[in-house]
């Protein structure tokens, strides 16, 4: 007969199991409609100024929080209660998408204001992810663990494919104050949702029972954490590179492919492609679980992102872009799902907000860099090199084509180079290879069901 505390235990992970759907859900919402203001602001900059810097810059001011205050944000949602900041997340990025309503209806609208509003709602969508991240393990048993990371890995493929539909519908008819409006509600679905559930907070790790230091130190452990923990230390090395290089060319995907398509309609088809990708990549992993050990996931999943990145950039139909973006979404969602998984079971669960944040903001460290250098790259150095008569007639120029297609096309083929040099150089560090044998794992499970 099943004990008291066994059908005690069961009962509490089958509830926090089924918050974390509720709140995965409420996600999926939200970011539907921020995936379509996303989406209404690149087509409409890049039609009113013609070129791919104003994007760029819209990519970094929206990335720039998570590296400056990314720290912050980890230690509170490890100190306070998670669910508050999630409804301060939501609440906070809707304001920004608020005063970008205004300033377009209104007829002031000026090109600064996207960066303003973009740097907001990155303050606020940082507030809100390592809480949400650091949540998962005190809601979902590890058994579950994989498959929940994966379900998270749905989410953003999934709103990415419904927004692409509706932006792509919608945009003619309502504008880009129309969508903004619909970003609006979204929030709102959000907070509502978030309302209705409870997380748990997570037991204190014995270093960590004594009164609370200050959020310097705590960050500083939180740091010293991974510093001591070298294997994961060196993955961030690794995910900065990758940031460096393919997060800045990705966005340079919207003037890419109108550029090499020229048709608003084709640049959905192929964001939506993208996003069927990434879902099935999420669902694939979380069915099959990955190899026995999880960086041999990682790594190779990272390779074929990198790959089908470097075959997006030459000259080939749509079809065959549509198709190497599915993969490299496949990519992104398999190793995305599994590296939180490794960080679960490596990290304590009162310390996870601060890791997992401070593990993004090192990882982002470099990205602002390629954001600033690709857009003038494109527009002032590529572009203009792919342009010249001696370009058509040159190898690169039947590789990648001409203009500013094939200017930002050869951009993309060298940043997937370079990544894969590197993940391939990573990989053949024995330590990487052996992290999860050599490095303690923690169990956080009991953390739920102990408070269920």
């Amino acid at each position: 007969m099943q004990s008291t505390t066994s059908i005690r235990t069961d009962t509490a992970a089958q509830r926090g199991t089924g918050t974390f759907y509720a709140l995965a859900a409420a996600q999926t919402v939200s970011q539907i409609g921020s995936s379509m203001s996303f989406l209404a602001v690149g087509i409409y900059v890049y039609q009113q100024t013609g070129q791919a810097t104003p994007l760029a810059l819209f990519s970094l001011f929206l990335l720039l929080p998570y590296i400056i205050v990314g720290g912050i944000a980890g230690v509170l949602a490890d100190r306070y209660d998670r669910r508050t900041l999630m409804i301060i997340g939501d609440i906070g990025a809707a304001l920004g998408s608020l005063a970008l309503v205004i300033s377009l209806s209104s007829g002031n609208f000026q090109l600064w204001h996207v960066y303003a509003a973009a740097l907001w709602q990155g303050v606020f969508s940082n507030l809100q992810r390592p809480a949400f991240e650091a949540s998962v393990s005190q809601l979902v048993p590890e058994a579950k663990r994989q498959s929940a990371n994966a379900i998270m890995q749905i989410s953003k493929p999934a709103s990415l494919l419904i927004s692409s539909a509706l932006t792509g519908l919608l945009y003619v008819s309502i504008g880009v104050v129309g969508i903004f409006v619909i970003d609006l509600i979204s929030f709102l679905i959000g907070v509502v949702a978030t309302l209705l559930v409870r997380i748990p907070a997570p037991l204190r790790s014995q270093g960590d029972v004594q009164a609370r230091p200050s959020m310097l130190k705590e960050w500083s452990a939180g740091l010293g954490f991974l510093w001591s923990r070298r294997p994961l230390f060196i993955l961030i090395v690794l995910g900065a590179v990758f940031g460096f290089l393919i997060s800045s060319a990705f966005a340079l995907m919207t003037p890419y492919v109108l550029a090499r398509t020229g048709s608003e309609p084709t640049l959905g088809i192929i964001t939506a492609i993208m996003s069927v990708g990434g879902i099935v990549g999420a669902i694939g992993i979380g069915a099959w679980g990955g190899f026995k050990r999880r960086i041999d996931t990682i790594i190779i999943a990272m390779i074929l992102v990198l790959i089908a990145t470097m075959l997006f950039g030459t000259n080939q139909s749509p079809i065959v872009m549509g198709a190497a973006l599915f993969v490299a979404m496949m990519g992104v969602a398999a190793a995305n799902a599994t590296l939180m998984t490794l960080l679960q079971s490596k990290v304590p669960g009162d310390m996870q907000g601060r890791v997992f944040a401070i593990f993004m903001q090192l990882s982002l460290l470099l990205t602002p860099l390629g954001y600033l250098l690709i857009g003038p790259l494109a527009d002032q150095v590529f572009t203009p090199l792919a342009s010249s008569a001696g370009w058509a007639e040159a190898a690169p120029g039947m590789l990648f084509g001409m203009s500013a297609a094939g200017g930002m096309g050869v951009l993309f083929a060298l940043a997937g180079t370079l990544g894969l040099i590197v993940t391939l150089f990573t990989y053949a560090l024995p330590s990487v290879r052996r992290m999860e044998a050599t490095l303690p794992t923690y169990n956080t499970e009991a953390d739920a069901a102990t408070q269920g």
